[in-house]
């Protein structure tokens, strides 16, 4: 059963600011192609972006109780190392993890501190079980307090088996289990939860039935977790096409990806639903521009690394195997639902996009996109296979493995440099909080865009709730996570503010929170992502006035005809008295940048 203790939930100050987005950006391209990354050391990439999260109904009691007098997964022991199998982060400091890869079972891991220390908050999940297999386990994690695993056996070829899932809303504090009746067959890749918003999510199991054949369940629940109905199963999911992917962008739009032989299929097809996944209607896709004979060349094509971006909007890859040899991978777009599709060469591996084009391709080769995929640049070859995680253009985290090595390791450039990290296991989550500077209200209290009152109000914090302070102002403000990744926005840019005064509490290490300079209101800024030299004429060659830094700051004045920016430096965090110019491709806003005006140098 379920206790309630410990922090309030994070969710409920975000489902009260939810109209308040982010302020928008424009986004830089990346820097050349490096050098080889050697890391001595999995696959896959989560792709899918969260819808808003929508007002909770009042919750049901949980059909099935937590198990009571069984052995579950023993905790891992604080202060040993940490083996990351999965990571998924949601801020530059929190976020999940599955590791601990030793018998009986997996174990769910959160971090509070970037990865350095991850505490186990693995469900009470029962080692016993009438299947003598491994306990493995998959999850989705939609912010730092609510998540949701299941776990099923791991390497089982006997048919049927059990599954089982739980979640949380605290962090994982306290689990509760779902009421999943339906034993599912697993012996292919690894099951996959998807939950798009606190109620609605899906299980995707696909698995192998043999002469060609190929099998899918998909279980739908739409009261969190509590209880799952069955959509497709066996017979019906009977096919000779293997399904390589499902994604959802909210509770009723998704896609599912395939490899079906060209005999059978008759073409390369994507399966699309909008009713939440009760039907799927197949979309033929064309040969891509340029080449109306590519599929007649190919001896097999797959639709993969499906990215939902937007109601009509979305991009795949296409993957065939040609019969003169090798493959092609192509980048599929649509703005139309389908009716018709943008294609351009991938440079391979995973693909991660963003609804403002941006996007990743995540192998040993690791690439990035400004145009949804129509031009790719090279930012790192590396010497491991990595499964990754990004919160933003800079930061971002991957479980490299190479042969029989496995390591954990982190960018703060983009990718361009990768530095090995060495997690331990903390003590406990209580002291894993402890640790850090926690921010909660005595009283109602206004949180602002930017530290100052005349900001554009982020929305009122909750009497009670607790938050992640990082940094604050000499002038007494202080800047908290809010808890979703936001791409783009960098540095004093990713937090959100409060005054300090009687109705804020600070408890933890907060004597160490960094001074930063708060970005003044109504004022456009560009927030630099690469270094770059501002110019004294908008000329490539005109003298470097000075070299601006990465993760630096300065107002925008205008821009020339031809994309050169106007910058000064005086406001800003730099804070010297010198106007110049940098070239367009180093634009990243913030703030009312839309309308700036023309100047003519």
């Amino acid at each position: 059963m379920k206790t309630r203790h410990g922090l309030i939930p994070l969710l409920v100050f975000l489902l009260l600011t939810s109209a308040c987005g982010a302020p928008e950006t424009t986004l830089p391209p990346d820097t050349p192609p490096s050098t080889t990354e050697e890391i001595p050391v999995a696959e896959g990439v989560q792709t899918s972006t969260p819808s808003p999260t929508p007002p909770e109904p009042v919750r049901e009691p949980p059909t099935v109780p937590a198990p009571e007098n069984v052995t579950p997964i023993p905790p891992l022991t604080a202060g040993e190392p940490a083996t990351i199998t999965s990571i998924y982060m949601i801020t530059e400091l929190g976020g999940w993890a599955i590791g601990g890869d030793q018998d009986p079972g997996d174990h769910v891991l959160r971090t509070l501190d970037g990865g350095e220390t991850w505490a186990d908050v693995t469900p009470p999940e029962p080692i016993e079980s009438t299947v003598p297999a491994r306990k493995a386990a998959v999850g989705s994690f939609l912010n730092l307090d609510r998540a949701w695993v299941l776990f099923y056996p791991d390497e089982f070829y006997g048919g049927l088996a059990p599954a089982s899932i739980w979640w949380t809303d605290d962090g994982g504090t306290n689990w509760t289990q779902g009421a999943l009746d339906k034993r599912l067959e697993i012996n292919e890749d690894p099951p996959s939860v998807l939950f798009v918003d606190n109620q609605t999510g899906w299980i995707f199991v696909e698995s192998v039935v043999g002469m060609g054949h190929h099998l899918f369940y998909l279980l739908q629940s739409e009261d969190g977790g509590n209880s799952w109905a069955v959509q497709t199963e066996p017979p019906d999911s009977v096919t000779t096409c293997h399904r390589t992917a499902i994604t959802f962008l909210d509770s009723q739009h998704g896609w599912m990806t395939s490899q079906c032989p060209f005999e059978l299929a008759g073409g390369v097809y994507l399966e699309t639903t909008n009713n939440g996944g009760d039907t799927w209607e197949r979309l033929t896709l064309p040969p891509p521009t340029g080449n109306p004979t590519h599929f007649e060349q190919s001896s097999l094509c797959r639709t993969r690394s499906p990215n939902l971006l937007g109601q009509g909007q979305g991009t795949l890859i296409v993957t065939c195997h040609l019969k003169s040899g090798g493959t092609s991978d192509l980048v599929y777009s649509t703005r139309d639902d389908g009716s018709t599709w943008q294609t351009s060469t991938f440079p391979g591996g995973e693909l991660s996009m963003q609804a403002d084009g941006f996007g990743w391709a995540f192998g040993m080769e690791i690439s990035n996109t400004l145009d949804f995929g129509l031009t790719w640049e090279r930012v790192k070859i590396v010497s491991w296979e990595g499964q990754f995680s990004f919160i933003d253009h800079e930061r971002g985290w991957a479980v490299a493995r190479s042969g029989e090595e496995i390591a954990l390791v982190q960018t703060i450039d983009g990718g361009k440099t990768w530095q090995e990290l060495d997690p331990i296991v903390a003590p406990s989550m209580t002291i894993s909080q402890a640790e850090a500077c926690m921010l909660s209200a005595s009283s109602p209290i206004t949180a602002y865009t930017r530290p100052s009152l005349q900001a554009e109000p982020f929305g009122d914090l909750p009497v009670g709730i607790s938050l992640y302070a990082t940094a604050r102002t000499a002038d007494g403000w202080i800047g908290f996570d809010p808890g979703y990744a936001q791409a783009a926005n960098i540095g004093v840019f990713h937090h959100r503010w409060v005054q300090e005064g009687p109705a804020i509490d600070l408890e933890g290490d907060c004597d160490s929170l960094p001074i930063v300079v708060g970005p003044p209101p109504g004022i456009c800024f560009n927030m630099f992502m690469i270094d770059a030299p501002l110019l004294a004429e908008p000329l490539h060659g005109a003298d470097v006035l000075h070299l601006i830094s990465s993760s630096d700051y300065a107002m925008v004045i205008g821009k020339s005809a031809d994309g050169w920016l106007k910058i000064d430096l005086s406001v800003g965090n730099i804070g010297q008295n010198i106007e110049g110019w940098v070239e367009g491709m180093n634009a990243n806003f913030n703030g009312p940048c839309a309308d700036l005006p023309i100047i003519t140098p």
